[in-house]
């Protein structure tokens, strides 16, 4: 149970926030799932815009993560002892530094990725006159669809169209849209061995929920 007092004139968000860090820290174990908004909510006869500035401080420092559908989770990217993080060398830096080819997904190689030609044409789209705030189509920007469309038929010699094509916020909202499409036709899916771990999590908590 945490303590909320809204006589105190520290905002009651930062309350909870201050609290369930600590309970994480503390208590809360990897890969926990925490209780929803509305369930904290009724709890704590709070409102729920309370409950998520919360959770979404929460999110922004890394301590929790959040699938679609599902729920929050306690970061199973976070150190059982936050004290270890002081503990990082330099001579395992380096060690890292050394590995040859780097097959993790997420990592560009800094020597082939053309950051100039990025950032050039990222000053440009800012330059121009774009409103940030405008709702776009919900299968993403046509005008960045139709040029993904081309460079697949250029470089894979794959016929599409932009209608065919989906942007989407990261991996966990893609495997959300993909499952809603085979739920209904589809009731196991198979894992190989060794597999992408993540993807096998998050289907997991998934069919938990």
């Amino acid at each position: 149970m945490y303590e909320v007092n809204s006589s105190l004139e520290k905002p009651i968000y930062i309350q909870l926030y201050e609290q369930i860090k600590e309970d994480i820290k503390n208590n809360l174990k990897a890969g926990e799932k925490l209780p929803s908004i509305r369930k904290m909510a009724t709890e704590y006869k709070i409102s729920k815009n309370t409950i998520q500035s919360a959770y979404n401080q929460l999110y922004a420092e890394g301590y929790i993560e959040s699938y679609p559908q599902s729920g929050y989770f306690v970061s199973e990217s976070l150190y059982e002892n936050f004290d270890k993080f002081e503990e990082i060398t330099i001579h395992k830096k380096a060690a890292e530094k050394n590995i040859k080819y780097d097959f993790y997904p997420a990592c560009l190689s800094e020597d082939i990725f053309p950051k100039k030609t990025w950032l050039r044409l990222y000053s440009k789209v800012l330059k121009s006159d774009l409103n940030l705030g405008i709702y776009y189509n919900s299968q993403g920007d046509i005008e960045l669809r139709t040029q993904i469309a081309k460079y697949l038929q250029n470089s894979r010699a794959v016929k599409c169209s932009f209608e065919n094509i989906v942007i989407t916020s990261g991996f966990a909202d893609s495997m959300h849209i993909i499952l809603a499409l085979l739920k209904k036709s589809i009731t196991k899916i198979a894992f190989e061995t060794p597999s992408y771990r993540v993807a096998k999590k998050f289907l997991n908590k998934i069919a938990l929920n």
